[in-house]
């Protein structure tokens, strides 16, 4: 089978360089029957609680939407910039919603796919914040208020968050590793994870599982993709192209990341 990750385009509403490139990465990859996981924050602020009003108008959304319609499926998983998406998704063939981790089967593979806020559990403050916007409170206030206030609530949240957030990923790579380990542990061979902004594939260590890091569209322009058993991360180059950063077999044995030049 064939899927792709991607996570992290810090997208704005409307039209974009980034959010074009975005839509021709979906088009080109867009094999029948293929799965399109979406790891968060897409949309660098968008809370949906209100409904369809509040969806960004972005080639990127309606390349996402075209791929649930018409190639396979779309599983979007809520990051800390876009929450509340399954209002403003309601009815959209092939699309489901998550707002948290999930484990998936990929060839018979257990793939444990996260945003990845909730990561570290030592950051007390984000994850009380975090809990606060999930509430059922919140989400009822939010639609009450309308899409035009959820579009600027979602707007002022998302500035909160990159203001209030510098140095929050202080101890990401520590945290992410054991996350990772704890993961194998419940039988998972593969955790792919966004939200760091960093960019890896390491194999599984001492029962972990292996850890694939999306990095981010925003700069790097970073993906993963899944094709009978082989995980590979990828980038697209300054000419465009399409680069091939690292390489895992998932086939068989525990894996091997091999680099690619």
């Amino acid at each position: 089978m064939r899927a792709l990750f991607i996570a992290d385009a810090h997208l704005p509403r409307g039209e974009d360089p980034r959010a074009r490139a975005f839509a021709a990465l979906l088009r080109r990859e867009a094999a029948p029957g293929a799965t399109l996981f979406v790891l968060g924050d897409v949309f660098d602020a968008w809370c949906g609680a209100a409904g369809p009003g509040t969806r960004p108008r972005s080639p990127a959304l309606d390349a996402i939407l075209a791929w649930g319609r018409g190639v396979g499926a779309v599983e979007w998983l809520e990051g800390n910039h876009d929450f509340h998406l399954a209002p403003a998704l309601v009815g959209e063939p092939g699309v489901a919603v998550h707002p948290g981790p999930v484990d998936v089967l990929l060839d018979g593979v257990k793939v444990h796919l996260a945003h990845g806020d909730q990561v570290n559990p030592a950051d007390r403050g984000y994850q009380a914040l975090r809990r606060l916007l999930r509430s059922a409170p919140f989400r009822a206030a939010a639609r009450a208020a309308g899409p035009s206030a959820a579009v600027a609530l979602g707007t002022r949240l998302s500035r909160a968050s990159r203001d209030g957030g510098r140095g929050g990923h202080l101890d990401w790579e520590d945290a992410v590793a054991g996350w990772a380990r704890s993961r194998g542990q419940s039988g998972a061979r593969l955790a792919v994870v966004g939200h760091g902004h960093r960019l890896g594939l390491v194999p599984g260590e001492g029962g972990g599982a292996a850890l694939m890091q999306l990095g981010e569209w925003w700069e790097a322009r970073s993906y993963g993709r899944w094709e009978d058993g082989v995980a590979t991360l990828l980038r697209i180059g300054r000419a465009g192209e399409e680069v091939a950063v690292a390489r895992l077999d998932l086939r068989g044995g525990a894996g091997q990341v091999r680099g690619m030049s």
